[in-house]
């Protein structure tokens, strides 16, 4: 007797490249295209390169796009409710979502995290879990929730996303990206700051 609610799952296309393989192979060659299409303003066959990429990823680290058919599939189905993340981040960014909405291939930024509980809760709100009308302050109290992060909170985050990138990933390049603007974001972060030294000593 409990409702199910559903969410489909969104993954940084645009600004992630195919983890496994090589240059040549047909994730990357995908890849490629897609940033060739976006050049051309061709953001529809951008997004489906790009989709096309994640796919066939041999090192995959992201939903295929069938699991999402799935989830939608599944949640009519049984009648359940539907939280569209994925769907919501596309409109988001603009028709492929990347770096604005993700610290790496999935996890969030807080901004991203935002839209997935406004997904959430207008699913519930249309399956009358809470009525519409609380929808506006609920919509205040999420962004609130967001404003209220401290630096320290924000940075934690850059630094999670980055110490996986380095360690298990190996994406070395991410990894110092993010712990810059770890630091920038909170200067006195000193576990960031001693990893970044330590990447930049192991490139020298």
């Amino acid at each position: 007797g409990i409702p199910v609610i559903f969410v489909t799952l969104p993954s940084n296309l645009k600004d992630y490249p195919p983890l496994g393989g090589d240059h040549d192979d047909a994730a990357h060659v995908a890849y490629d295209l897609g940033m060739k299409l976006l050049g051309e303003n061709d953001v529809n066959g951008a997004y489906e390169a790009f989709r096309r990429a994640a796919d066939l990823d041999s090192h995959p680290v992201r939903a295929f796009s069938a699991y999402n058919s799935i989830i939608k599939e599944i949640s009519a189905y049984k009648g359940a409710g539907l939280a569209d993340a994925q769907g919501a981040f596309i409109k988001a960014s603009g028709g492929i979502p990347g770096d604005d909405l993700f610290l790496d291939h999935v996890h969030f930024r807080s901004n991203g995290a935002a839209i997935v509980a406004s997904e959430v809760l207008q699913a519930m709100a249309g399956m009358e879990l809470i009525p519409e009308s609380s929808l506006p302050e609920m919509e205040r109290g999420v962004n609130a929730a967001r404003d209220g992060l401290t630096p320290h909170q924000e940075a934690k985050a850059l630094y999670g996303a980055a110490y996986e990138s380095y360690r298990y990933l190996n994406k070395t390049d991410r990894a110092k990206r993010l712990l810059e603007e770890a630091l920038e974001t909170y200067p006195g972060f000193h576990e960031a700051k001693r990893l970044l030294e330590m990447i930049l000593e192991e490139g020298s």
